[in-house]
């Protein structure tokens, strides 16, 4: 069984965004909709958002390694 991480979403929800976009005119669709503020946030503000997210990656990258 694979380890899953908190953010994991079930089959249901990713089957019903899949035909939400297959219906859609538009070019991206997020999911869960919680995370389009993190996106935004990203896209806006990189450079403040950027360095947080590559500590969190790396410490991520150095806790599974050991």
């Amino acid at each position: 069984m694979p380890k899953y991480s908190r953010m994991s979403l079930n089959s249901k929800t990713v089957a019903q965004a899949v035909l939400r976009a297959a219906n859609s005119t538009r070019l991206e669709i997020i999911v869960p909709s919680v995370a389009r503020g993190a996106v935004w946030m990203k896209n806006t503000f990189p450079y403040l958002i950027n360095p947080i997210l590559g500590m969190s990656f790396k410490k991520q990258l150095d806790s599974t390694k050991n």
